[in-house]
């Protein structure tokens, strides 16, 4: 077989980059290495794997008091509803139900929520994020986004949050920077613990009805985290 003056040529011109390169360690060919950037949003769910746990690895969930307050589905589940989700996504976290009334004992409650982590043990610190974003839909009341932190002593009112409107027949992103965000009805000062420490020890993330109702229809989608 005849090489080619050419190939002789690249030949030998890979030899001696070879024997270079191992005499000088400081020689380096460059490499494209992907970089994500600090600002990139940290997802939490987009649902769309239809399962009931997130991308940090929590499980979402769903909870009512004992005194008459129903949510279904509970156990909770994903809801697929192809093309209905947030920007035409095929599942998002849906719940309905109803809130009673308890005005001296205030022992009513009822909603969904996720962990931060897959054990609700481990604390999560927020303060690495500026804000949590998400899709939300329902049917016009006000509704509560609780980040839940076991170093608040009212835990079952007081945790830091934000209310918002859940438009009705329409999905709408919501962008929360935790600078809104504040306690519950609580200004006992045994109740009160700082943003900057509530964040950091967060554990799981909870929607609920604010006001007692008859009935309720509250949805949510492609929930982050952002810098």
């Amino acid at each position: 077989m005849k090489i080619s003056a050419s190939f002789q040529v690249a030949f030998w011109l890979l030899a001696w980059i070879c024997v270079v390169a191992s005499a000088d360690s400081s020689l380096v060919f460059p490499v494209t290495a992907m970089v994500v950037s600090p600002t990139t949003p940290v997802l939490v769910d987009n649902f769309e794997d239809g399962d009931n746990q997130n991308a940090l690895g929590g499980w979402w969930y769903a909870y009512n008091d004992s005194i008459g307050s129903h949510i279904y589905p509970n156990p909770f589940v994903v809801t697929h509803n192809a093309g209905n989700g947030a920007q035409g996504s095929n599942y998002f976290a849906q719940t309905t139900g109803n809130l009673v009334s308890d005005p001296v004992n205030y022992q009513n409650y009822v909603g969904m929520g996720t962990g931060l982590a897959p054990l609700v043990t481990t604390a999560v610190d927020l303060n690495q994020y500026t804000g949590l974003r998400l899709w939300v839909r329902g049917d016009g009341q006000i509704y509560r986004l609780k980040i839940v932190s076991k170093n608040i002593a009212d835990r079952d009112y007081n945790f830091w949050g934000f209310n918002y409107s859940a438009p009705n027949g329409s999905w709408q992103q919501i962008s929360i920077p935790w600078t809104s965000i504040f306690q519950g009805w609580s200004s006992t000062p045994a109740n009160q613990v700082s943003r900057a420490d509530a964040l950091a020890d967060a554990r799981q993330l909870e929607w609920t009805p604010l006001n007692p109702t008859a009935s309720f229809d509250l949805r949510v989608d492609y929930v982050e985290f952002f810098h």
